[in-house]
């Protein structure tokens, strides 16, 4: 193994740790920003709406000279029309944002925080647990003693068999990382 490897990780932890921050805070923003276009887009929609149903009233209201209603209600026709026009492209981008960009980023946030949190399970699990898992084959060893002590049919069903199952696992366990430290000159 390179001499400079806890280096590079080092680094590389950092650049990880910094890279998910900045890409969790960019997946906020763009969800922030997609709702703000569906709400703008909403809010378009009902000024449409609402222009759309002027124009149903504008012969009343100016029934005392009718001779430009028809262009009035053209003006605000096209307005209307214009506005469900720039509804239909806020929501197309939103969605856009959200299908294609918000997913692309989110993708990237995850492996990026997946990263980081192997990198805190390796800084967990780097040190020397060995005696740890030892006592804990020990205490499992205890109890095993206190079951098959224990008058027949006192114990649980599948119960000492558990516990022979742990201290085989915690011991395979020690093995393996016996064989890690060794390879890896931990102390």
């Amino acid at each position: 193994m390179p001499p400079t490897l806890d280096e590079t990780f080092e680094t590389v932890r950092n650049g990880v740790k910094r890279s998910a921050e900045i890409y969790i805070n960019l997946c906020t923003l763009l969800e922030r920003l997609s709702k703000r276009n569906d709400g703008l887009a909403a809010d378009h929609l009902r000024f449409s709406l609402a222009l759309q149903s002027l124009t149903e009233v504008t012969k009343d209201t100016y029934a005392v000279d009718t001779n430009d209603i028809p262009a009035l209600n053209e003006g605000i026709t096209a307005t209307a029309r214009h506005l469900s026009a720039s509804q239909s492209l806020l929501e197309d981008e939103a969605r856009g944002w959200t299908e294609g960009v918000l997913e692309d980023l989110k993708r990237q946030r995850d492996c990026l925080v997946s990263v980081r949190e192997m990198f805190d399970r390796r800084d967990r699990y780097a040190r020397n647990s060995i005696p740890q898992l030892e006592r804990r084959i020990e205490t499992n060893e205890r109890k095993l003693q206190d079951l098959r002590a224990r008058p027949a049919g006192t114990a649980k069903p599948g119960e000492i068999e558990k516990v022979e199952d742990s201290i085989f696992k915690v011991g395979l366990l020690i093995s393996i990382l016996s064989a890690v430290m060794l390879t890896l000159h931990v102390s």
